[in-house]
């Protein structure tokens, strides 16, 4: 049984990863350390991820001369471990999120392909299009809805496998145990999702996340990123200059419109940092209107453990945050290069089949042995009614009491086979008699004959006795001639009472007759065989 359910955990584990549409499968620890890596240092975040997520300590960790990562990822992880020393951080399970600067998005138009088979056509797509070999990047994407009969979407995201191996290596030797590499558009995508009210990201979503100077402008449908860009805002005469801003939104909303006609954003989420210029909410309100919502990241965890500086230093990781609530519950797809959606070749079934079908051969055999002794038990035992029965009948038949039952039973045997059936007895005589013009029979009595006994056999059938009423003489004698010809044996005529002589029938005389029992013919001799 435990087996079982390893089998069923490990596989339910490789599906959540290659099915595009899934939640990612994720460790189970409730404690994670976030760095929300930039290219000047990393914004750090301990957090208890239960019922809800709460914040324990948020920090700030600028990269020297000699600790950047990009120089020396040694120097870099000793920094963050002594960092996290000093803060007194003892977890080891970690999350890096990166931003839009540190990786390439592609928009890829694909065959209509199953699920399962959709990350292998996606990196074959890529590998097509890219102009760096597909060994050296690390890839995942996010599959866009599509209609049944359109081709299906999907948005790329690639990271050098180089800058991969800096964050690795620098996580790593700050002491912590990598779990995911998540990006700064999906993890705030997940923030808006469970910030922001039940719907919010239906159609076409716009949200801006600021990173000091510079804003990160993402695309969503339908919640599922589709667009994402860094736009980094040069300030002038102490306000920033706004024209890359609308540059980069027209060119969204038009790459957008081509990819949906008719679509028109439905909501626009800023998520700011520490100070938001007041110029690039006018711009939205004014581009948008009454369509922007503000998006405080602290309102969707636990900050009262912070303190007033830490409270400050959280509004700079939205994403940071975002990435806690994925944790806890996922709502909308996520990319995460140490997770990668992945294709999970369907399991050998073929052990399993040959032991379904061995164990249904072994239950056939079972249920046909079962049923044959089963069929055995029911005759032995109706074998054994049957022979008591039979001694319960030979002890009543042997018994006095039966004894006299069969001599009864004999004697009407006897008595049956030695009544005669009147109507063929009648015809058989009516065939022998001469035309009714020269005789005519009255009076016929007919009785059975003597029964056979204990010492002689019967011989008589039938005794008949009429009165026969003949023209003349030759008449009577062709009468008696057929009758003994025909089995019967005639007593010699008696003469009734002359007073009942018929004019036209003046012969007249009492008939009677015996029908003999007709005797079996001997056994034909058999032929003696040729010498």
């Amino acid at each position: 049984m435990a087996s079982s359910s390893a089998d069923q955990f490990k596989a339910l584990w490789a599906r959540l990863n290659a099915d595009p549409n899934a939640q990612r499968a994720r460790k189970t620890e409730p404690d994670w350390v976030v760095v929300q890596w930039e290219p000047t240092g990393v914004v750090i975040i301990e957090a208890h991820v239960g019922d809800r997520v709460s914040l324990k300590r948020v920090a700030e960790v600028s990269w020297g001369g000699a600790s950047n990562p990009e120089d020396s990822t040694a120097s870099a992880g000793s920094l963050l471990k002594d960092r996290l020393a000093a803060l007194k951080i003892s977890t080891r399970q970690a999350a890096v999120i990166v931003g839009r600067d540190a990786v390439v998005l592609r928009r890829l138009e694909l065959p209509a392909v199953p699920d399962h088979e959709l990350p292998d056509m996606v990196r074959f797509q890529a590998a097509a299009k890219a102009s760096t070999p597909i060994d050296r990047m690390a890839l995942d994407f996010v599959p866009l809805e599509a209609a049944p009969d359109a081709p299906r979407v999907a948005v790329t995201v690639t990271m050098d496998a180089a800058r991969l191996r800096v964050i690795q290596e620098t996580v790593a030797g700050a002491g912590l145990e990598l779990a995911a590499i998540g990006l700064n558009a999906t993890a705030v995508a997940e923030l808006v999702s469970q910030a922001a009210s039940p719907g919010s990201l239906k159609g076409v979503s716009l949200v801006l996340l600021q990173k000091g100077a510079s804003l990160e402008l993402t695309l969503l449908d339908e919640g599922r990123l589709a667009f994402a860009h860094s736009i980094r805002l040069e300030a002038t005469e102490g306000a920033p200059a706004l024209q890359p801003l609308q540059a980069e939104l027209s060119r969204a909303l038009m790459a957008m419109s081509q990819a949906h006609a008719g679509s028109e954003v439905s909501r626009v989420f800023v998520v700011p940092g520490v100070q938001l210029a007041p110029a690039v909410h006018d711009l939205l309100e004014k581009r948008f209107p009454g369509l922007v919502q503000r998006i405080d990241p602290r309102d969707s965890v636990q900050t009262t453990s912070l303190s007033g500086e830490e409270q400050t230093l959280a509004l700079k990781a939205g994403a940071a945050i975002g990435q806690l609530l994925a944790a806890k519950r996922s709502t909308v797809p996520a990319i995460d290069f140490v997770n990668p959606r992945k294709r999970v070749e369907a399991p050998d079934t073929r052990k399993a089949k040959m032991r379904a079908y061995g164990g249904g051969l072994a239950l056939l055999a079972l249920l046909g042995i079962w049923m044959n002794m089963n069929a055995v038990s029911d005759r032995e035992q109706r074998l054994a009614d049957l022979t008591a029965e039979a001694a319960t009948i030979n002890q009543d038949v042997n018994s006095a009491a039966g004894k006299a039952t069969r001599e009864s039973a004999q004697v009407l045997k006897r008595w049956k086979e030695s009544n005669p059936r009147p109507l063929e007895t009648i015809e058989k005589l009516a065939a022998l008699l001469p035309p009714t013009s020269d005789l005519i029979l009255t009076d016929v009595y007919i009785k059975p004959g003597k029964p056979a006994s204990a010492g002689a056999e019967a011989t008589v059938s039938s005794n008949i006795k009429t009165l026969a009423w003949a023209k003349t003489q030759e008449t009577v004698i062709e009468l008696e001639n057929r009758l003994a010809s025909g089995g019967y044996n005639i007593a010699t005529p008696s003469l009734p009472d002359q007073n009942l002589r018929d004019p036209d029938y003046p012969l007249l005389y009492t008939l009677v007759a015996d029908q003999l029992i007709p005797r079996p013919a001997p056994p034909k001799p058999v032929p003696a065989a040729p010498k």
